[in-house]
């Protein structure tokens, strides 16, 4: 079983370490979001009073870690996308008087762009788990008829191995 905290952990190294984030924040939002992955999966992941998720395996969490990247690069697009988003100065020349800042569009663009990446790499992983994890488990019925019983009749009638008709 995988705790929670251990993979906003991870995941809060894999950022890194952004200030202005907590693993305890990151926490929150994979409890929050939980109800998501059984959604996306088929699953019935539950979260115990310790913070451990019953049946997360190495996969799931991956998925779970992606989703939260995604979350991640969304929300820094908005950040940068609005009148909210602060310049950043990154050169000031004293005599010659000039000022260079980031285009906060550009950065924009940049999230949205990582963003889209990790959906479509979120994708992927989904399709490719589904895939692999769920298998059948029977087939019920029986495909295969033996010649006898295959009618050549127009009016839909069957034949039992006898000859005559149903």
């Amino acid at each position: 079983m995988a705790k929670i905290v251990d993979i906003a952990a991870q995941i809060h190294e894999e950022l890194g370490e952004p200030s202005d984030m907590t693993i305890a924040s990151i926490s929150f939002w994979l409890q929050t979001n939980l109800g998501e992955l059984n959604v996306l999966l088929n699953s019935d992941f539950v979260l115990g009073d310790d913070l451990e998720v019953g049946g997360l395996g190495v996969e799931e969490a991956a998925i779970l870690k992606k989703m939260y990247e995604c979350y991640f690069y969304g929300k820094r697009y908005k950040e940068n996308l609005g009148a909210t988003g602060t310049d950043n100065i990154i050169q000031i020349t004293s005599d010659g008087s000039s000022v260079k800042k980031l285009n906060k569009n550009e950065i924009a663009k940049n999230y949205l762009a990582a963003q889209k990446d990790c959906k479509q790499d979120l994708n992927m992983m989904i399709k490719r788990y589904k895939r692999l994890v769920f298998k059948p488990v029977n087939i019920v019925g029986d495909d295969s008829l033996p010649s006898e019983s295959i009618s050549t009749d127009t009016r839909n009638s069957s034949v039992d191995q006898s000859g005559g008709l149903l």
